[in-house]
């Protein structure tokens, strides 16, 4: 479970989200496109470009701490294609999907309520990140202990 100590950990917790927090205020407030999927020209080009870098370069980090956190370099490798998996792929694939379907559900679709169902979307993924990424470390460990029984047997 991931436990927020410092404004360091909250950080390296959110910047691979960063993306998709712009992402989020472009598709609930066209008028502010930080993160313009087709971008249109070189601001919003180049904003894209800055956003992800900076959401890639959370991506990095987290997959570093883990490896040296924990003296496993597979354990960082995981993390990192986790939340590429999870903080950028689908996302960014399928962000406004998730907005619109959330928006029609609740038969509202004003721009707060794109922003406040797409926080909800992120808060999700967030968790799904940590779901995913223990669920994956757990069923590691337990096969590494049932090959050292099988091994040992």
């Amino acid at each position: 479970m991931i436990k927020i100590k410092t404004t360091d950990d909250l950080m390296r917790f959110l910047i691979p989200f960063i993306n998709e927090i712009c992402n989020v205020l472009t598709i609930a407030f066209p008028a502010i496109t930080i993160y313009a999927h087709h971008p249109s020209n070189t601001f919003e080009t180049l904003s894209k470009t800055l956003i992800d870098f900076i959401a890639l370069f959370g991506i990095i980090w987290n997959a570093v701490y883990t490896s040296h956190k924990y003296n496993n370099q597979l354990y960082g490798i995981i993390k990192g294609c986790v939340i590429i998996l999870v903080a950028f792929i689908i996302p960014n694939l399928y962000m406004d999907n998730f907005i619109t379907y959330g928006t029609r559900l609740i038969g509202n679709d004003k721009s707060w309520t794109k922003l406040i169902v797409g926080i909800i979307i992120i808060f999700i993924l967030l968790i799904l990140e940590i779901i995913l990424y223990d669920f994956i470390i757990k069923a590691i460990k337990k096969y590494k202990i049932q090959n050292t029984k099988n091994v040992n047997s």
